[in-house]
């Protein structure tokens, strides 16, 4: 069993993605037991990489999206602006 400071040294070194000093696996299993780290096999690991790879094309179309929005929220409101405005001089006029 390892104590404290060997599972703290540890966990400071999995933040730090740079494991050097490995824990027993009993250890590392209570650990992942607590969902305080979690055991990926090569192919899992490939597959979050492939994921976060495609992160950045994602968040630029959203900031784009968020770009489009923004412009036709101002034309609407120019637009509602021009309307409400002439409505209000003609209200009570026949």
């Amino acid at each position: 069993m390892a104590s404290c400071k060997d599972v703290c040294n540890f966990l400071g070194q999995v933040s730090a993605r740079a494991v050097t000093t490995p824990l027993a696996d009993a250890d590392t299993a209570r650990l992942a037991d607590l969902q305080l780290v979690r055991v990926l096999s090569a192919d899992e690991l490939r597959a979050l990489n492939a994921q976060l790879a495609e992160l950045p094309a994602g968040q630029a179309a959203l900031a784009q999206e968020a770009g489009e929005r923004a412009e036709v929220a101002s034309e609407l409101k120019r637009d509602y602006s021009r309307t409400h405005s002439i409505l209000f001089h003609l209200h009570g006029k026949d």
